[in-house]
């Protein structure tokens, strides 16, 4: 059976799609790295190589998005946009994950969030 999925993807602009494009790309980008990290710890410089290529690769698609969603702008407006962005994140989205996890007893990312906001 063949379903046709053009009615729903016009639904959402073509806007909405490169920013999760370019959040998936930058999302494997440092997932790959992580990947080839361990796998140089553990011994495996080659699969190491092989993840950093690959990680590379993501990257070049994800600022490529970034090209065509205009993000990159004067160094005065990036340095803006950049502390306006690490401001939300210490003052809002760290400490509401922090107040979320210890409400749960979720002590998994305990550490790993102060850390963050210490």
């Amino acid at each position: 059976m063949s379903v046709n999925i053009l009615p729903k993807l016009k639904t959402v602009s073509v806007q909405h799609y490169l920013e999760q494009a370019f959040a998936a790309e930058s999302e494997a980008n440092h997932q790959y790295l992580a990947f080839a990290a361990k796998a140089d710890a553990e011994g495996y410089s080659q699969i190491g190589r092989l993840f950093r290529a690959v990680a590379e690769a993501e990257a070049v698609h994800a600022r490529n998005h970034l090209r065509v969603l205009r993000c990159v702008r004067g160094t005065r407006e990036n340095l803006e946009q950049a502390l306006a962005r690490e401001t939300h994140e210490f003052d809002v989205v760290y400490p509401a994950m922090i107040i979320t996890a210890l409400g749960d007893g979720d002590t998994r990312f305990r550490s790993g969030l102060a850390d963050q906001v210490a």
